[in-house]
């Protein structure tokens, strides 16, 4: 009895982590509409595609073309789960605890990660895995049905065996107990980066940083083992974008396309004043959390404070972090540049790698601690450093604190959930004839009214840095009307509504309006004109 508690107690600790951030997660869980975040949506037809055999196909799109544009990672969760539960929207309740389930086993890694690889206390451990699993925007993502929860949850023990591949060199075995050592090692590891690139695109500079790492040792054969185990599970996703990323109609490819025609178009375009531009911009995204999001009333002197204690900690952080698991820090440097040159608002990706980041300033925070400088001077700079690096913790306990009072991980779904619902009662007063639906949701008119559709906007990479031209956005709706032969249009957003209106006055109309825009509901509804 004895003997078999001893065995148990290491897992006392996880146990109790990943008990509390279920329960955390399957609390913060409320029923709302898939397609509420677009990207939800799509995943779950995705998901049902491939229970069914249809094979990894967008359903919700006029000829069913394959798909390319999403990683097949996390559908292919969805299918397994759908395949349990195949009753719409019955299931989402089961896909959303699923989500809760990767939750807690993302803190359970963080706290192995902490405990075992940067020899934090089990104190220090407990405290990282938890911050960075229950803070409002993570919670956020954990509700909706996006990879993001997926994604941490293989991310943790991914960097926890490259980073032993890369010590072990991958050149030969040593007997261990679970013989993860060696070639192996570095083998599944690469796999596992891989693996990580499969559920969010994002996730592939897991394979450099842990190549960049092992040559920089002299680990020649890890630095191969990886490349070539990624390789191999990667190949067959780019042999599938390469055999199908002309499939879609032109109209369709910037929402539904490849990721790499969707960002080297514009730069062909706009040549590296885009890609500087976009840098600008999410730098600026980037400030604005600890500046607005964190310290929305603060003072102006008190949010620089916030800023300057947030640079701190992730530059000392980054220091200790390189030391104990340099794979772990390459990754988050380059990740994080990918976040600022991609076109695309950066706090989702930022909160997404929120988990790595608390143990950055973990690491930060018990540097500076344990410092112990000799003189009054330096005894002075460590006080006022402590002082600085605790700003930002306490704008953040304040901005959760405020969020559990509201319920802030549940803001999206019920800002966005009635329009949506308005949207798909248009839909089903008034699509009585065939053809797709033209509107901005068309994932949950799929889910919900079984009606196929098309975006109403179009959704290049250059809308990121450049405004919106109601000409472009009037011929791309006129092109969408043409090719599809769809007969309604559902109009949720001003831009829609505009270039509607526009086709509507033109002469000879191309749409006769149905529903005119109505404050209560949001949504305006359109037929094409009759000759």
């Amino acid at each position: 009895m004895g003997v078999a508690l001893r065995r148990l107690a290491p897992l006392a600790l996880p146990a109790a982590i990943a008990t509390a951030v279920l329960l955390v997660g399957m609390l913060a869980v409320r029923p709302y509409l898939v397609g509420s975040f677009f990207d939800d949506g799509v995943y779950v037809i995705l998901g049902k595609a491939l229970a069914t055999g249809q094979g990894y196909r967008y359903l919700h799109l006029p000829g069913h073309p394959m798909a390319t544009h999403y990683p097949p990672g996390y559908p292919i969760l969805l299918a397994a789960l759908w395949r349990i539960a195949p009753e719409f929207p019955a299931n989402v309740a089961v896909f959303q605890f699923a989500n809760a389930l990767l939750l807690a086993a993302a803190a359970v890694g963080s706290y192995l990660f902490a405990r075992g690889r940067i020899q934090c206390s089990p104190a220090w451990s407990v405290a990282v895995a938890i911050g960075g699993s229950v803070a409002i925007p993570v919670l956020a993502q954990t509700t909706m049905l996006i990879s993001e929860p997926l994604f941490v949850a293989v991310l943790m023990p991914t960097l926890l065996l490259t980073e032993r591949a890369v010590d072990s060199g991958g050149t030969e075995a040593r007997a261990t107990p679970d013989g993860l050592e060696g070639p192996r090692a570095a083998l599944i590891a690469g796999a596992m980066c891989g693996a990580l690139a499969l559920v969010r695109s994002v996730g592939a500079v897991a394979i450099p940083a842990a190549v960049a790492v092992a040559v920089s040792r002299r680990r020649y054969g890890a630095a191969a083992c990886v490349s070539l185990s990624s390789l191999v599970l990667l190949l067959p996703w780019q042999l599938w974008l390469r055999a199908h990323g002309a499939d879609l109609a032109p109209e369709l490819r910037d929402a539904y396309g490849s990721y790499a025609a969707w960002v080297l178009d514009p730069i062909r375009q706009h040549g590296l004043a885009f890609a500087a531009g976009t840098a600008n911009m999410n730098v600026i995204g980037l400030l604005r959390i600890p500046l607005v999001q964190m310290t929305p009333d603060w003072p102006t002197w008190a949010k620089a404070m916030a800023l300057a204690g947030s640079a701190m900690l992730l530059v000392v952080g980054l220091r200790r972090l390189s030391a104990a698991a340099p794979v772990t820090a390459a990754f988050y440097c380059l990740y994080m540049i990918e976040v600022v040159l991609w076109p695309f608002p950066p706090y989702r990706f930022f909160w997404t790698m929120w988990p790595v980041t608390v143990m950055i300033c973990a690491l930060a925070l018990r540097a500076i601690w344990s410092w112990r400088p000799v003189g009054v001077a330096r005894n002075a700079s460590r006080l006022a450093t402590l002082v600085v690096v605790s700003v930002p913790a306490l704008a953040f306990a304040g901005y959760n604190v405020a969020g559990y009072r509201g319920h802030w991980w549940s803001e999206m779904q019920n800002n966005r959930g009635p329009r949506i619902a308005h949207v798909v009662a248009s839909v089903s007063r008034h699509a009585t004839s065939g053809g797709p639906v033209v509107s901005e949701q068309g994932p949950a008119v799929y889910l919900y009214a079984g009606r196929e559709g098309v975006p109403a906007l179009s959704s290049g990479a250059d809308e990121f840095l450049y405004h919106r031209d109601t000409a472009r956005d009037r011929a791309y709706l006129d092109a969408v009307l043409r090719r599809f032969s769809a007969p309604l249009l559902v109009a949720s957003s001003p831009e829609v509504v505009a270039a509607a209106n526009r086709l509507t006055a033109q002469i000879p109309p191309v749409l006769t309006a149905l529903d005119t825009l109505a404050p209560a509901t949001g949504v305006a509804t359109f037929t094409r004109a009759t000759p």
